[in-house]
């Protein structure tokens, strides 16, 4: 998966050709630090990079890795020439169980900004975070302060409670192993579509390790746009843009809301639902959802149905 304009180009002796795949490009060899141009034309992939950024070299100059954009022509044409894929994950309740913290930051965030407690929590079931804080402040009888302090505030209450959260909290059963497999697959995007603001969505996926298994730069947040449904199509465009994956590229929705699933059909996209939230896999099949699993445990399992999208086989049912 070429998952970044800007990669990686380690250089070391371990394989016989250099091959371009997530971290880059891999050479047969290490190269003097003056000669790096020439290296990269004598394997055939000059082509590839648009400009070299920065390279690492040893106190003897040999070159260790080089920094380096790819050329946008290369990355359209690798992904042409086979079947790509936009994965969208969720995170509350499809990769990681919170602990209650989500709602401990709407409180706290509500406090912030009013300089009082809320007398009534906030409602989430799958609403981004403009939506949520809009009716925790209309629940509480508040005005709705301006959109930017509120997000000032939620992101500081964030980031007051990693340590909470990664105390309280857990990734779920098999989502490390299935966005390991997403984010080294070839012609796959894999990031995520989340209520939560970026700032939030990154210390709770970081709070597990999750972070770096995901493309997050170009996902879609919960201040990207009031509902859900949006957000699908900020993301397409961000990976169209940012990727050079084409953009008709299938897109699949994973997450435990029915306002997931409503999300992905509303949007032309795919959909995966998971039973790992408070709906039942009854109440996603009814919102629409042609698959439903338990969980993400089995590995295998998710992998062949992200791959049944990709094939244009989503086939109806629960598993």
């Amino acid at each position: 998966m070429l998952s970044d304009a800007i990669a990686v180009a380690r250089v070391g002796n371990a394989s016989p050709k250099p091959a371009a795949d997530g971290l880059g490009v891999h050479f047969a060899h290490f190269c003097e630090q003056l000669r790096c141009d020439a290296a990269l034309g004598e394997y055939g992939v000059q082509s590839l990079v648009h400009r070299v950024i920065q390279v690492q070299s040893l106190a003897g100059g040999q070159v260790v890795s080089v920094r380096a954009q790819w050329n946008g022509a290369f990355l359209r044409g690798a992904y042409a020439a086979g079947m790509t894929l936009i994965v969208l994950w969720d995170i509350d309740h499809t990769l990681i169980d919170n602990a209650g913290v989500s709602k401990e930051i709407y409180a706290a965030a509500f406090e912030t900004v009013t300089g009082a407690r809320p007398a009534k929590p906030a409602v989430t079931e799958g609403r981004t975070d403009r939506l949520i804080m809009r009716g925790l402040f209309r629940r509480n009888g508040v005005d709705e302060p301006e959109w930017p302090q509120v997000e000032t505030a939620l992101a500081e209450a964030g980031e007051e409670r990693r340590e909470v959260l990664r105390e309280r909290g857990t990734a779920l059963p098999g989502v490390r192993e299935a966005l390991k497999e997403a984010s080294v697959h070839e012609g796959w995007v894999s990031s995520v579509l989340t209520g939560n603001i970026a700032a939030n969505a990154r210390v709770k996926l970081a709070a597990f390790g999750l972070d770096g298994l995901l493309d997050l730069p170009v996902g879609a947040y919960g201040a990207d746009a009031e509902e859900r449904p949006h957000l699908v199509d900020i993301a397409r465009r961000r990976i169209h843009r940012d990727r050079g994956l084409p953009i008709d590229t299938p897109v699949v929705l994973v997450g435990d809301t029915p306002r997931d699933v409503e999300a992905a059909l509303a949007s032309g996209a795919h959909v995966i639902a998971v039973a790992t939230g408070v709906d039942s896999p009854s109440a996603l099949a009814a919102a629409g959802a042609p698959v439903v699993l338990p969980d993400l445990a089995d590995t295998d399992r998710v992998l062949r149905r992200l791959e049944d999208v990709e094939r244009g086989e989503n086939v109806p049912g629960t598993s």
